[in-house]
């Protein structure tokens, strides 16, 4: 039964109700918060939700522009002639096999390191005392030499290998080729000094194109692996050259060895694959953090829209380099310019990607340069030889002799 205290008076259960009613100034703390937090949690999430859909825009607008930009930088490239995609890098023709040298080095540089492990008696072979091992080196490489000599008279070399890879594709022969080479020509030093200096040239020639062949992968790797082995064949040259210049033969010798070196390294064609590497391998997390040390550059690796923006910027920068190159032609003073102002607007992404600029084509400049000053060299010793005393001046080759770095004839 309910309680009452009497008429008019409220129950208990109602007493403190109408005591307080819900907007008195008497409210607890409690009802108080109650009544004014609600709203604000509305207003709070609308200003949430409004934020979420502002960002989201914006990040669709930008990924949209960055989409549309790389697409409008792989035409322009495709426009020049460069690779996109590492498909047009992986089908290129192949040459027939009966001429193709890549299919002797590679099983060959295997066979040839785990029989003749190089070591100090390569880089001891022209020091005094250095002679006998390094001989006895030579000795149990030349069965092998045979073979490397016959992939060298091959006229082509295409290595197959997996493009589609990537970042992870391996160079596995070029280690090998440039120890063959560096053996052959040391080799040759010594038969120099042993008298011998044609049949040290004649070494030389029949193994020149190996250097060449080096440079056959459309990658910058390949041309620096065949500059490399470029300057091994002239210092070996111009030695014997310094020792035996005026001798009957060895001005011919010389010249032959030089010609079969084939002609300065090409840059064009790989810039067109790596066009194509760079952008393939921006995908690859593991080369992003390989190459850029910069931690939020890192982080922004894991957004697409942030890759297409760096993928345009590398094809624009590799567009622009593959132009200058292209337009300038042999002139590499104006090239090294050009190439300086193409650097000076890099982003900081293409900064950090390949912080090494134009230093390879730098490499590719000093070979052009070797060649004209060594081919200029044998004809001023020509000319001595003739004449019976040594020329006041250099003498005027045909075609002229140009020092790539400064377009000047050499003189």
């Amino acid at each position: 039964m309910e309680r009452t205290g009497g008429e008019g008076t409220p129950s208990f259960r109602n007493r403190g109700l109408e005591a307080h009613p819900p907007h008195s100034k008497n409210q607890t703390g409690y009802q108080k918060r109650l009544n004014t937090s609600m709203p604000r949690k509305r207003y709070g999430l609308k200003i949430a939700l409004g934020f979420g859909i502002f960002f989201l825009t914006c990040y669709l607008l930008f990924s949209l522009h960055a989409h549309l930009t790389l697409k409008h930088e792989l035409e322009l490239a495709k426009k020049e002639g460069l690779w996109t995609t590492l498909d047009e890098v992986a089908n290129r023709p192949a040459p027939p096999a009966a001429s193709n040298a890549a299919l002797i080095y590679t099983p060959l540089y295997a066979s040839f390191h785990d029989a003749v492990p190089l070591g100090s008696e390569m880089d001891k072979a022209l020091e005094p005392g250095g002679e006998p091992a390094f001989l006895a080196t030579y000795t149990r490489a030349e069965p092998y030499l045979r073979e490397f000599e016959r992939a060298a008279a091959m006229p082509d070399c295409q290595f197959q290998r997996n493009w589609r890879a990537g970042a992870a594709v391996l160079f596995p022969e070029y280690a090998q080729m440039k120890s063959v080479f560096k053996l052959v020509c040391f080799r040759a030093t010594l038969m120099s000094r042993q008298g011998r200096p044609t049949e040290g040239l004649d070494l030389i020639r029949r193994f020149a194109p190996i250097a060449r062949h080096a440079g056959s992968d459309p990658v910058l790797i390949g041309e620096l692996v065949e500059i490399a082995m470029d300057a091994i064949a002239f210092r070996a040259i111009q030695t014997i050259l310094g020792a035996h210049g005026l001798e009957p033969k060895v001005l011919e010798g010389a010249r032959a060895a030089l010609a079969a070196l084939g002609p300065a390294p090409d840059s064009l064609t790989p810039l067109k694959g790596e066009c194509a590497m760079g952008a393939s391998e921006l995908d690859d997390s593991s080369f992003r953090k390989m190459l850029v040390q910069n931690g939020w550059l890192e982080a922004l690796g894991y957004i697409p829209a942030a890759r297409d923006v760096w993928a345009a910027d590398h094809i624009r920068d590799v567009c622009a380099t593959y132009t200058a190159i292209r337009d300038t032609g042999p002139h590499a003073g104006a090239t090294l310019a050009r190439l300086k102002k193409i650097e000076a607007h890099r982003s900081d992404f293409i900064a950090a990607f390949d912080p090494e600029g134009s230093s390879w084509y730098r490499a590719a400049a000093r070979d052009a340069a070797h060649r004209a000053a060594l081919a200029t060299l044998i004809a001023g010793l020509e000319t001595w030889r003739k004449s019976g005393s040594c020329p006041a001046k250099l003498p005027t080759t045909q075609p002229p002799n140009f020092d790539p770095l400064t377009d000047a004839p050499l003189k």
